[in-house]
């Protein structure tokens, strides 16, 4: 951790201590999970390596067999996390996965954190890989769809046009 992440964390601390009270209201909780998005922006490859090394195994199990999210190695994980962390379309969905994830590094620092149980902080890891995996999904999506909108391009009209010079040039000049 670097010392100015230490002390954005210090100055982020009394405002996720309101929001993770029972009695919160609503304008906090969005306060500091908006401040801890900027501070989640501001150091995002500390969070990122962070978030990838909670992530060694995970896998979600269904009653139909098991999901595992396709992630190759550490540095595949942060590369996700950080697009996700990042991305300015669903700025809501990155500023509750910044909380989220500010709050668990909070846990595992020992301080108050709106998670109480082992069973909060292990849905919430997986909560954050699920939003990972599924926005590189539809990243991937739209670039495939964008790829089948394209016009495609056919060689044939230049193969015919190509005959025609040769054989106007074999005529002209034969």
């Amino acid at each position: 951790m670097t010392p100015e992440l230490a002390l954005d964390l210090v100055r982020l601390q009394p405002l996720m201590d309101k929001a993770n009270d029972p009695g919160a209201d609503a304008q906090t909780v969005a306060a500091a999970f908006a401040a801890g998005q900027v501070v989640v922006r501001a150091h995002n490859q500390q969070f990122a390596e962070y978030f990838a090394g909670r992530l060694n195994g995970v896998a979600l199990t269904f009653n139909r067999g098991e999901f595992n999210y396709s992630f190759r190695d550490a540095a595949d994980a942060a590369q996700a996390f950080t697009m996700l962390s990042m991305q300015q379309g669903n700025d809501s969905k990155s500023a509750a996965i910044s909380g989220a994830v500010v709050n668990l590094l909070l846990r595992d620092m020992k301080y108050k954190s709106s998670f109480d149980s082992d069973q909060e902080y292990l849905t919430t890891i997986l909560m954050i890989a699920h939003s990972m995996h599924a926005f590189r999904r539809t990243i991937f999506s739209q670039l495939v769809a964008e790829q089948q909108l394209k016009p495609k391009v056919s060689v044939w009209p230049y193969v015919l046009a190509g005959a025609c010079i040769v054989g106007a040039g074999f005529f002209l000049l034969g």
